[in-house]
């Protein structure tokens, strides 16, 4: 009699087992549920054979619990892994975190520099974007700050505020043989980044009348000044 109660309690207790691990669960959790289940169902029903005086006959749940034992094991070591990566996307970034290597990348979704790798631009270009995600969107611009902070831990010491060196490295007389980057060229026009072309064509009209050699101005200074004017409505 004690020996049938035991294996109703296995059946009872593996049914509901099975119930709950099927319910809601994926597939993977639905198969380790079904191993442990077997697992615990042959332990109950090996336990019964011993009570009931049939030793031998016990070898077989001793079997199944091995097999759901084994079962779990392998489910688990060949199951899904924590993804190594992770991805961050607001407004105007769409940036992936690897966890092993903490290096950032992605791309620039929307307004200034779209279409480019996060990792592609410069400390200047970033500074840029952090200014003016400052004004747009917060959450960009706490993910550039972040990423400044790790590949450019100065930067903040050699840029102000509002995203100008704090050394006048941009000045039209500074380089004048240079190659122009679009930070030089804005702060060149007086301009911040994302300003419209109507906007820099005005800015242009009264940089040059200000420097214009045909009233005492520097040719090197009103050269530089088309040049920013012709790189920033290039894009």
């Amino acid at each position: 009699m004690v020996g049938y109660l035991v294996l109703g309690a296995a059946l009872a207790i593996g049914l509901a087992l099975i119930i709950r691990g099927l319910r809601g669960a994926t597939a993977g959790q639905a198969m380790r549920w079904l191993w442990q289940s077997i697992a615990v169902v042959s332990v109950l029903a090996a336990a019964y054979f011993l009570v009931t005086g049939r030793p031998a006959y016990a070898i077989v749940p001793a079997l199944g619990v091995l097999v759901g034992v084994l079962g779990w094991l392998i489910d688990a070591a060949l199951g899904p892994r924590k993804p190594h990566t992770s991805r961050v996307n607001t407004r105007f970034l769409k940036l992936t975190l690897d966890h092993r290597s903490g290096q950032v990348t992605g791309d620039i979704v929307d307004g200034p520099f779209v279409n480019r790798r996060i990792e592609s631009l410069r400390v200047d270009e970033l500074v840029d974007l952090f200014v003016y995600y400052q004004r747009e969107d917060e959450p960009s611009a706490r993910l550039i700050e972040a990423y400044l902070d790790r590949t450019s831990p100065t930067w903040r010491v050699r840029y102000g505020p509002d995203g100008a060196p704090k050394e006048d490295a941009y000045s039209a007389t500074a380089r004048p043989g240079g190659p122009m980057s679009k930070s030089e060229a804005l702060r060149l026009l007086g301009l911040q980044l994302g300003a419209t072309a109507d906007e820099v064509r005005a800015a242009h009209r009264r940089k040059l009348q200000e420097h214009h050699p045909d009233r005492g101005g520097d040719p090197d200074t009103a050269a530089r000044i088309n040049q920013a004017r012709d790189l920033l409505l290039e894009g």
